[in-house]
């Protein structure tokens, strides 16, 4: 059984600490960045929120893509037609009443 696909977002989530180590020791090999003056937390201190940032807009995409799937599924299983799908695609417009109907 092939194993599940981790997300982007998962991956970049469990790696935060080792993603942030290995780009300050890219930082400390350049030799122009290095000769900056600055201490740790202010050459890493903005990493987290940064990449906290990246990871929400990764699942955001990712919830785009889903629901994207889910109204094409939608539109092929009722013959209703995206009103937007000009390359086979509908807006999240057209998608939230659709999840919103059949949610319990």
């Amino acid at each position: 059984m092939e194993k599940p696909k981790e997300s982007m977002a998962a991956i970049l989530e469990k790696n935060l600490d080792a993603t942030i180590h290995d780009w300050l020791e890219i930082v400390e090999q350049n030799e122009e960045l290095a000769a900056v003056p600055l201490n740790h937390q202010d050459r890493t201190g903005h990493l987290p929120k940064l990449l906290q940032d990246v990871i929400a807009r990764l699942r955001l995409d990712d919830y785009h893509r889903k629901a994207n799937t889910a109204s094409q599924e939608v539109s092929r299983a009722t013959g209703w037609p995206c009103l937007s799908s000009n390359q086979g695609s509908c807006s999240s417009a057209e998608v939230e009443p659709l999840r919103k109907m059949w949610t319990p």
